[in-house]
Order: C-alpha cells, then sequence, then structure tokens
C-alpha cells in the first residue's frame, strides 16, 4: 500500500489547500483480502414490506443523536429512526420550494452541534434540522455546484464536496457561509472530470476521510495536513468520454467504470469502506484500514447486499432491499465468530 507524504491542507484555513503528491516512492507489495469470520446480528429492520412505504428510493444515511437519518430521492424527504429500535422517530420534506421542501437531497450529516444538514442540489440550499425534527434554518446558496457528500468539521461548520471541476471541497461556517475552498489532495487529480472523481466522506475526530469512489483511494483530512492511501484493489479512475449533439449540447459518460468505494465510515481508529465487490460478494463486502497510516486491517462480509452503509459504535446500518422492497437494517456483528447462515432482513 502506497502511503504518500503529508500535505498542508489545513482544514481550519480558508484560502486554497496545497494538494499533496501522488508520485514518490514506489509502493510495498499489496496486501491480500483477508475475509475475517463474523456472525451477525440483526438489531431491527425498518420498512421493507410492500405494507410499510417510509423509504421510497433511500440514498443517504447518517447516524447522530441516537437516530438514523435517511435522506429520500423518491419521497423527496427525510427520514428519521431511533438507533435503539429502529422506531419512526420523525418525518420531514416533501416536494416543492417552501421551507422544509425538497427538489433533489443528495447529501446529510450531522454537525458537532448536533444539527442535521441536508443538502438540496435543486434548491440550491442546506436545510437544517434540530433532533427533534424543527427547522433550524435555510441556508440559500445560489450557483453552488453539486454536492455529493459532507462531513461536519471539529471546529464547527462542515466540508462539502462537489461537483466542481477546480477546488471541489467547500468548507462552509456553522452558519452555512461558504468559508473557503480546496483541491483534492491528489496534485494529478487538479481539474479531473467530476464525473470520474466521485466524493464521499466521512467524520474523524481530527477531520474527515474522503474516498473517491470510482478508484484511486481514499485520504485523511485534518488541520494538520492531509494523507492519501491507496484502496486495497488497485483500481484506475475511469475515463469520461463526452459528445456534442447537433444542437451544441455536451453528455458525458463513464467508460470502464467500477465501484470502488460506496460508503465510507471512521470509528474507533478504523476506517470502514464498502468496495463494489463481485460474484457472490458484490455489495456486501466492508474493507477495514487504520486510521493512523492507511494500513488495510481486514474485511468482512455482510448479511445482506445494500447499497449505503453508517456506522454507530457495534452497530452497522444498511440501506438494502427485502423482497424488493427498500429497507434499513441494523446488525451488530461478532468479528472473528464462525459466521451463521445470513440473517433475513
Amino acid at each position: 500500500m502506497r502511503i504518500t507524504r503529508r500535505c498542508m491542507f489545513a482544514l481550519g484555513l480558508c484560502a486554497a489547500a496545497a494538494a499533496c503528491d501522488t508520485g514518490g516512492n514506489p509502493a510495498p507489495r499489496r496486501a491480500e483480502r483477508t475475509l475475517t469470520p463474523a456472525r451477525w446480528n440483526r438489531v431491527w429492520t425498518a420498512g421493507g414490506t410492500e405494507a410499510d412505504t417510509t423509504l421510497l428510493q433511500p440514498w443517504r444515511v447518517a447516524v447522530g443523536n441516537g437516530l438514523v437519518y435517511v435522506a429520500d430521492k423518491g419521497g423527496l424527504r427525510v427520514a428519521a429512526f431511533r438507533v435503539a429500535d429502529g422506531s419512526l422517530a420523525w418525518i420531514r420534506g416533501g416536494r416543492g420550494s417552501g421551507p422544509g421542501e425538497f427538489q433533489l437531497p443528495t447529501a446529510l450529516a450531522v454537525d458537532r452541534r448536533g444539527i442535521l444538514w441536508v443538502a438540496d442540489a435543486r434548491n440550491s440550499r442546506m436545510t437544517l434540522y434540530r433532533p427533534d425534527g424543527s427547522l433550524h434554518a435555510s441556508v440559500p446558496l445560489p450557483d453552488f455546484p453539486y454536492p455529493e457528500a459532507m462531513c461536519p468539521l471539529p471546529g464547527g461548520g462542515m466540508l462539502v464536496a462537489t461537483s466542481a471541476a477546480t477546488e471541489p471541497l467547500f468548507r462552509l461556517s456553522a452558519d452555512g457561509e461558504i468559508a473557503g475552498r480546496m483541491d483534492l489532495p491528489w496534485r494529478d487529480l487538479a481539474g479531473a472530470a467530476p464525473l470520474s472523481v466521485q466524493k464521499l466522506l466521512a467524520p474523524t475526530p481530527e477531520g474527515c476521510v474522503l474516498a473517491l469512489a470510482l478508484g484511486r483511494g481514499f485520504a485523511t483530512l485534518a488541520e494538520r495536513g492531509a494523507r492519501t492511501f491507496s484502496y486495497l484493489e488497485d483500481l484506475p479512475l475511469p475515463r469520461v468520454e463526452k459528445t456534442v449533439d447537433d444542437g451544441g449540447t455536451v453528455y458525458e459518460r463513464v467508460v470502464g467504470m467500477r465501484s470502488a468505494a460506496t460508503s465510507v465510515t471512521a470509528e474507533a481508529g478504523e476506517i470502514a469502506i464498502s468496495p463494489g465487490g463481485e460474484g457472490a460478494l458484490e455489495n456486501r463486502l466492508v474493507d477495514f484500514y487504520r486510521q493512523r497510516d492507511g494500513a488495510y486491517l481486514r474485511s468482512i462480509s455482510t448479511p445482506v447486499p445494500f447499497q449505503r452503509m453508517a456506522r454507530a459504535g457495534e452497530l452497522f446500518f444498511f440501506l438494502t432491499h427485502r423482497d424488493g422492497y427498500p429497507a434499513l437494517v441494523a446488525v451488530r456483528p461478532e468479528i472473528g465468530t464462525e459466521a451463521a447462515p445470513p440473517p433475513s432482513p
């Protein structure tokens, strides 16, 4: 696994950050994936039946305040479930541009105050909720690029990864004001096609983990700098082809795409990343890396295929399907225990 030199990312500064060099020392021999036995204990399931339409097209999941938050693109709303038992705490949203309404919720995260932020790409704003579901604020962000992921910052505010071709990382203050922009911490990716460098974020005590969804690797971002690491599987970033129709409209498509990461979490000094996987393990893998140096630790297979993942302590939360219906499943793994037959969600 290659570890590149540290760069001055300086999340606390509002100036554009210097990027990390991806060249340098040759990469050591890459580790092989090691599947660690795990017994998964299902705690609860929300949704997953024809009668339960709470979740229509769940897209993103986040945890905070004893709640699991789900951004639902199908219902254009946000649902909050209680971590303890999966019961529904509240639902907010609906189609529109009025207070608390959504046109396209694309990312969500809980800041260090316990306030839920929801990015709405089409309404070009951030909607902020208190833990009880009451509206805290609505912050307009005119001409803001497409928000892909968010991460609460230790000093307050939010880091937002966007689809901007240059300086795609935005630092927002606790009030939602733009406080700075930064490039990705890979020097050779400056100006890369946004479709090829789709981004995921997760909070750490020191800052954030940034993972590229389609290859290359991940990075830890903190006040003292940034460090970049490669994934267990060496997946090059895909190409993006552009075509122009007779009317001058430009279309882009990704060529040779393979998922390198669908979710990222950070807990107890470990970074958990869900790669796409193949065959019987497609969408059923979680790779663990050590946060301080990016070293690969182990992998586990999950009881159900999943699209998105979140974690709070020992509990994992998976957005999945049960009998074709969207579901949110809470499970607790016993790592190192011989796996039992996968439980039904």
